[in-house]
């Protein structure tokens, strides 16, 4: 009897000790359910892991216009994501990156987070930080048109007598900041001597003018360099002096470059003799040179002579390259710009100061979610990448692009701005230059060749022909019938 119990206790315990082995008890079993810890990682083979983020949204600054960045690095299989700002779920943002549409100051201090997820559960990332930031001051001068010179029926008028909005001569500087005791209009400039000190406005000796708008500082010419002319090699490598027997351009050398009837030969003797105590004067960029002109005065040489006398009348270097191995000028008797071959003897005026940072634009959607837009720190401008009828396809712009006429271009500016509830305009003479070299890069699909756009800047000389640039070869004109219109507003 005793051996029948014993037998009987013997089978109980290896029935329970199976049991007990098949629900996974001991915790050794490699056969058992799998457990999620607090990483994410599987502790069982097969099973899907809980998310996990190796990189988190980190805090942003931007400035205002501009666009920002959020992105999350996650593991776990496949997975979905969405975006919070201020705890609400952000339409269409479900990416591991997300980028906003161009940002107010407003939204300075908000927050942003992502939510990860997959089957087995979600992870929520760190809270990021944004901070936007007030634009830079615009470093571009306005055009010198005032508010007595506003077009109507091809005729210069009073601003105040149209009804169009936002003429070059009812923005800007011009307007604003309009104090002719530092310069006409919107200019600005403080006079400095020989040895680099700043002066009374009523100083009457000076060597230099600093542009206070720009922070540049520019050569005075004097009674006995004024008339001075010089050739602009300045690459021995590209092909630049015209051989007038075979008609063809060819390398300069060097000793053509050290004359001293050449822009890079001019510049060593400045630099030698340390004007107004500096040894950094260069040649200026087309769009630093065209900062001086003054498109408000009705006969050249279009600069203000009350602080840069002994200017003359003529077409003047700068230092921007053009295709076909010529060389930018800028023409002071018209304010118009070209190309124009480096053999010519022209004038110059060297400039010292920082060259505008490369990372001066960036790209961001509109408010509207749909415009595709530049940035321009330097100009504290915000551009439209497509001209008006072309649409923003999301990598470039396409369609067929409107012409219109000086005053329909006006209208229709003004239209954009009250549908928008945004002060789109038409850019002046000077804002259109500072992106010409810059068009196949930052407005894809641009049409080229003889199309052009308008600024709202007259021509004072002939009303009747406002002033224009020419997109395929980025110079700035004269025209009377219709051109393509490429809207731009204030970063403000």
């Amino acid at each position: 009897m005793k051996d029948t119990i014993a037998f009987i206790r013997a089978i109980f315990l290896v029935a329970v000790t199976l049991t007990f082995s098949a629900c996974g008890g001991g915790g050794s079993s490699s056969g058992g359910n799998s457990n999620s810890n607090s990483s994410g990682n599987s502790s069982g083979s097969g099973a899907v892991a809980l998310p996990s983020i190796s990189s988190q949204a980190l805090d942003t600054e931007v400035f205002q216009g501009q666009a920002a960045t959020f992105s999350v690095t996650a593991q776990g299989g496949t997975l979905s994501y969405q975006w919070y700002k201020e705890n609400q779920a952000v339409s269409g943002a479900t990416a591991s990156t997300y980028t906003t549409l161009s940002l107010p100051l407003s939204d300075t201090g908000t927050h942003y987070y992502v939510i990860a997820s997959n089957s087995a559960g979600n992870i929520k990332s760190n809270t990021a930080i944004l901070t936007v930031k007030p634009a830079p001051a615009g470093k571009i001068n306005d055009t010198g048109i005032t508010p007595s010179q506003c077009l109507s029926n091809d005729a210069l008028v009073s601003c105040s007598s149209t009804t169009t909005d936002a003429q070059d001569g009812q923005v800007g500087r011009d307007i604003t900041a309009n104090d002719n005791t530092d310069g006409k209009a919107g200019f600005s400039f403080v006079k400095i001597s020989s040895t680099g000190v700043e002066l009374a406005n009523s100083a009457t000796a000076w060597s230099c003018v600093k542009d206070m708008t720009t922070g540049l500082m520019w050569e005075v010419k004097t009674s006995l360099n004024k008339d001075a002319t010089f050739t602009n090699y300045d690459n021995i490598n590209t092909n630049q002096k015209y051989n007038s027997i075979t008609s063809v351009l060819e390398k300069p050398t060097q000793s053509d470059l050290d004359l001293a009837t050449n822009s890079i030969g001019y510049i060593r003797s400045v630099n030698d003799a340390a004007l107004c105590g500096f040894n950094d004067w260069r040649l200026p960029t087309l769009e630093e040179l065209q900062g001086l002109v003054d498109y408000g005065s009705s006969s050249g040489p279009l600069i203000d002579t009350t602080w840069f006398p002994n200017s003359v009348n003529t077409i003047t270097w700068s230092s921007t390259s053009s295709a076909d191995g010529y060389a930018w000028i800028t023409d002071f008797s018209t304010g118009k710009t070209a190309g124009w071959a480096r053999n010519q003897f022209k004038s110059i005026r060297l400039v010292r100061g920082a060259l505008p940072s490369a990372d001066r634009f960036s790209y961001a959607l509109d408010t509207d979610g749909t415009t595709s837009t530049i940035i321009d720190l330097h100009t504290k401008l915000i551009w439209r990448r497509c001209l008006e009828g072309e649409i923003w396809s999301g990598t470039t712009c396409s369609g067929s692009a409107t012409t219109y006429t000086f005053s329909e271009a006006l209208a229709h500016a003004k239209a954009e701005a009250n549908t928008k509830n945004m002060k789109w305009r038409l850019p002046n003479a000077k804002e259109v230059l500072s992106i010409g070299d810059n068009v196949d890069t930052l407005f894809p699909g641009t049409a080229i060749g003889n199309s052009s756009v308008w600024s709202a800047t007259p021509y004072i000389t002939t009303p009747s022909q406002p002033i224009l640039m020419r997109l395929g070869w980025g110079y700035l004109d004269s025209w009377y019938t219709s051109s393509h219109v490429r809207l731009v507003r204030d970063n403000e």
